[in-house]
């Protein structure tokens, strides 16, 4: 009985010892610069984040990554904030980026993302600061946390800082690089999970779905067998008119990056016109 109550003793003991934080900092060198700071987290865990800039001010972030399906994530940066509930049964850590975002505008931005992995960013938000190199962070958590950033020279970043309006096509689409990365990311990754990892069971499921649909409506069993594999024609045709389409704007896109021509724009926007037509007359 004594050692049930010595063992009962420790097990409060050990609970209520408080957990050492982790405290990762750096300062940059006289001729560097921070230029995006990488964290990943566990499940269960909270922290801070501090960046320090060259005329000194600071820029302060949080996390709180909790609870188990869903597990809630909620994070901060500077005055914007985020939400998102995860229903994945998967102990999966949280992958955190904190870095210099759009400076397309009269103000500068720091953004900060998050997801359950590097290539499926769940959200992108952004705050606004001086336009002052970043020479340093510190992030501190109760638990173990991977740090890592991305460093440049000093005059690079004050270069990449200084406002620029350029308004042309290409100067809009390369300030816009990052966000249409993340949403690259996230579509990619949406295609993956439905054509590649679950492409068993979507197929499964669109012909146990379409044969059901054309029993449903047919007069009998041969007359919705024909009409089903004439909707599986049709299904083919248009998936190879939507790829070839998909592949005309794509090198229209790469000669609008290569050349800046206009014309090729017009050409882009008017094949997007009739790729867009083609899936309403569908």
């Amino acid at each position: 009985m004594k050692y049930a109550a010595l063992f009962v003793f420790l097990a409060i003991l050990f609970c209520v010892i408080p957990v050492q934080a982790q405290t990762v900092t750096y300062t940059a060198a006289a001729d560097e610069a921070v230029w995006g700071v990488d964290i990943t987290a566990p499940i269960g865990s909270t922290g801070l984040i501090v960046l320090y800039m060259e005329d000194g001010s600071q820029v302060s972030g949080s996390w709180s990554y909790l609870g188990y399906v869903p597990t809630v994530m909620h994070a901060e940066i500077g005055s914007a904030s985020s939400d998102y509930n995860y229903y994945i049964p998967v102990p999966a850590p949280i992958c955190m980026s904190v870095w210099n975002g759009d400076n397309s505008s009269s103000e500068r931005e720091i953004k900060m993302s998050y997801g359950q992995s590097r290539v499926s960013l769940t959200k992108v938000f952004a705050t606004t600061t001086s336009r002052s190199p970043t020479i340093g962070y510190r992030v501190t958590s109760g638990s173990n946390v991977d740090v890592s950033d991305e460093i440049v020279s000093r005059g690079e970043a004050e270069a990449k800082l200084n406002y620029d309006s350029d308004t042309s096509p290409i100067g809009l689409i390369l300030a816009q690089a990052t966000t249409v990365f993340a949403i690259f990311s996230w579509v990619t990754w949406g295609l993956k999970f439905l054509f590649v990892d679950n492409i068993r069971l979507i197929v499964v499921a669109y012909f146990l779905a379409s044969m059901a649909y054309f029993l449903n409506k047919s007069r009998d069993v041969f007359d919705a067998f024909g009409k089903f594999f004439k909707a599986q024609e049709k299904l083919v045709r248009f998936i190879v008119e939507m790829a070839t389409a998909a592949f005309s704007i794509a090198g229209n896109l790469v000669g609008v990056l290569a050349a800046g021509s206009v014309k090729a724009v017009a050409t882009g926007l008017s094949l997007l016109n009739g790729l867009i037509g083609l899936v309403t007359r569908r």
